[in-house]
């Protein structure tokens, strides 16, 4: 590719790896624009450009025509959606983890050190993600119970909490 920059040089398959982390860049992007209720013209417009040199790096395959504009094919969409779900599903069992680690780490302080802990910066002993990392690795959810019957951790104890987990916020 030559440009008034200078020019880059690509195999077919780095310009294929290219496009395909540029899709999922914009997958994510497009999330959070979503999300804010914004709209950025400039990454479409990016994306037809870098999706137009693709006949160049014989990666027809990875782009789809309409009358007059490209888009990625659906194969590729298949394969971004692919890793995007795997990124969220371990980002997910990663929060799950972390949020029950934190919660089993502060129910074994007094409840007026919790907070001094909470913001000390300091993550929570290996063991109480040991615990949960394991189980969710060998059976998921399948023995994740809700006690009812449990107070749940003051949250006036644990400032700076992350946010609740919920699928909602991570798709």
């Amino acid at each position: 590719m030559e440009d008034e920059f200078g020019s880059l040089a690509l195999t077919r398959e780095q310009f294929r790896e290219l496009v395909l982390n540029y899709v999922i860049g914009m997958h994510v992007r497009r999330r959070a624009a979503v999300q804010k209720n914004e709209e950025n013209p400039q990454l479409e417009n990016l994306e037809r450009h870098l999706l137009a040199f693709a006949a160049g790096f014989e990666a027809e395959d990875i782009v789809e025509r309409s009358e007059d504009s490209l888009y990625p094919s659906k194969k590729l969409e298949d394969v971004c959606h692919e890793l995007l779900d795997a990124r969220d599903d371990a980002e997910f069992w990663e929060r799950l983890e972390d949020e029950l680690a934190w919660r089993d780490f502060l129910l074994t302080l007094p409840k007026e050190n919790r907070p001094a802990v909470a913001d000390s910066g300091l993550n929570p002993p290996d063991i109480y993600y040991k615990k949960y990392t394991d189980e969710f690795r060998r059976h998921g959810a399948d023995r994740l119970v809700v006690d009812s019957a449990r107070e749940p951790l003051d949250s006036a104890c644990w400032p700076g909490r992350p946010k609740r987990l919920s699928c909602r916020a991570l798709r």
